[in-house]
């Protein structure tokens, strides 16, 4: 099975070329990719934080010392790195 995995960036909902070309794009694809799955990440809605020398340090740390305020720490983190996959 295909994925495609949609990343939209403006922060234009309405009037947002981008956006236009991103559907037009999508479409063309799911009528040759028929079976396939489309999941959707919108930048405007998801705020991603810069790195900071927590994160680093948290990222590295082992899963099984973390503590809960590390793992929550990553779970956005971990999130857009499983929609990659």
């Amino acid at each position: 099975m295909n994925n495609l995995l949609r990343i939209d960036t403006s922060t234009r909902k309405i009037d947002s070329h981008s956006r236009d070309l991103a559907n037009r794009l999508e479409k063309k694809w799911k009528e040759k990719n028929t079976d396939a799955q489309v999941s959707y990440r919108d930048l405007s809605k998801t705020e991603i934080p810069h790195l900071t020398q927590d994160f680093i340090k948290t990222m590295y740390a082992p899963s099984n010392e973390r503590d809960a305020t590390e793992n929550a720490t990553l779970a956005l983190s971990d999130e857009l790195i499983a929609e990659l996959r």
